[in-house]
């Protein structure tokens, strides 16, 4: 009789008996179930049981089509976006060079001027800004025409909100004088240019502060500065226009309330892309803080009510008297701006909310805007330069403009030097 020939028993399969059915006694089969049951195979110890901590396996995070295509067109507009954000910074610079320049060569031409001293603080204003407004600002435009424009539609703006948005400046402005002084107090001995403007006739005031600061200003930095940045993000640009106005004005005591003004006269220009009604607003609040607020406060003699009231209070009342038209002047004014003050605030709590900004053709990510926007080669060598003006004019401000012992024209000079670094807001 024929056998078939077995298999060793380590190499055969574990088997129970559920597995295996019962088999007939005379079948080939009958002699597997002749050997007892095997216990199962151990299983293999986890990898690898012989360091102390277990590595998990690798993740690897996948990214569908849609958020790769999403992934890479971040990046290219935070690149494009770098790019125009950085000639941008390169204009401004080439405006402050051309600037600087121009106002050096007045200020020489006037220290060498026989009749430097009975030139008037107005004609020294006009002529150490003609070089920005005539020659700076236009020639930047050579630099500005390499980034594109983003065509909009054009919007009006209702006289109601336009008007609540005067009174709104109106905190804005104070809270910001109030942040400047705070910050240029323990540095500066005079606010010169405070002085400088005290001393000007209204003519020169009106010109510079109601006509060409409004204009010039307006057309840079949000005209032209805007509509090249504004499809990037509409608070981007708003934002880092204002910052430029800010740091432009190179004074501290002006910064702060420069930077809250040109949020809103950004907020204006993104929401109507007219032109005129910022410049309309900055020519309004100019005439309030540049020309009514000087006219009001040369009605006193601030001095003499300072000494009376160190004296007695006797004295005080007669010097009161003595001014009263000055006096009751100054309370209106004083009464006026303070019930703006507290319209402003409420305007401000009260619609907060409705300040509405709209995704632009090219938006940046959430969160990474003013970062891309500052951080590239132009807007880096401009804020530097704004910088370092601000703090020259901390240091300038120091120097007396007209002190003994100055010959010739050094004192009306060193006066136009101090003038350097403030640009009329």
């Amino acid at each position: 009789m024929h056998h078939e020939a077995q298999m060793p028993q380590s190499q055969l399969p574990p088997q129970t008996h559920s597995q295996m059915p019962p088999q007939p006694a005379d079948s080939a089969d009958s002699a597997y179930t002749a050997y007892p049951v095997l216990p199962a195979y151990p299983a293999p110890p986890a990898y690898p049981p012989y360091f102390p901590q277990i590595f998990p396996p690798a993740q690897f995070a996948q990214m569908l089509p849609q958020q790769w295509q999403a992934w890479w067109q971040n990046k290219r507009r935070a690149r494009a976006a770098k790019h125009d954000y950085s000639i941008v910074g390169w204009a401004l610079t080439l405006i402050i060079g051309v600037w600087m320049v121009g106002s050096f060569l007045v200020m020489v031409g006037v220290s060498l001027s026989k009749n430097s001293e009975s030139i008037p603080n107005g004609v020294l204003l006009l002529l150490s800004n003609l070089p920005l407004y005539a020659i700076a600002m236009p020639l930047s435009l050579l630099v500005l025409r390499n980034v594109p424009r983003l065509a909009t539609k054009r919007f009006d703006m209702s006289p109601g909100t336009f008007i609540k948005l005067f009174v709104a400046t109106v905190p804005i402005m104070y809270i910001g004088a109030i942040l400047g002084n705070l910050v240029a107090a323990p540095f500066s001995a005079e606010d010169t240019l405070d002085s400088a403007l005290m001393n000007t006739d209204y003519v020169s005031l009106f010109l510079l502060t109601c006509v060409c600061a409004p204009i010039f200003e307006e057309w840079i930095f949000r005209k032209e500065i805007i509509d090249r940045t504004r499809k990037y993000g509409e608070k981007t640009a708003i934002i880092v226009s204002a910052l430029c106005f800010g740091l432009f004005h190179g004074n501290v005591r002006q910064f702060f309330y420069a930077f809250g003004l040109g949020l809103i006269l950004g907020y204006m220009y993104v929401r109507t892309s007219k032109l005129w009604y910022s410049m309309l607003m900055h020519a309004l609040v100019n005439l309030n803080g540049g020309v009514i607020s000087i006219w009001v406060t040369s009605q006193i003699d601030d001095k003499a009510l300072s000494r009376a009231m160190e004296q007695s209070a006797d004295a005080t009342m007669r010097e009161v008297q003595r001014q009263l038209g000055g006096v009751i002047i100054v309370g209106v004014y004083a009464v006026i701006m303070l019930a703006l003050f507290i319209a402003g605030i409420v305007i401000l709590v009260r619609n907060r909310k409705r300040f509405v900004f709209f995704d632009a053709p090219e938006q940046l990510e959430q969160g990474t805007g003013v970062k891309t926007a500052l951080g590239n080669a132009g807007m880096i060598v401009f804020l530097v330069i704004g910088i370092l003006m601000t703090i020259s004019a901390l240091v300038m401000s120091q120097i007396p403009a007209d002190g003994p012992g100055d010959v010739g024209g050094a004192g009306s000079a060193t006066m136009l030097l101090q003038m350097l670094g403030v640009l009329l807001g």
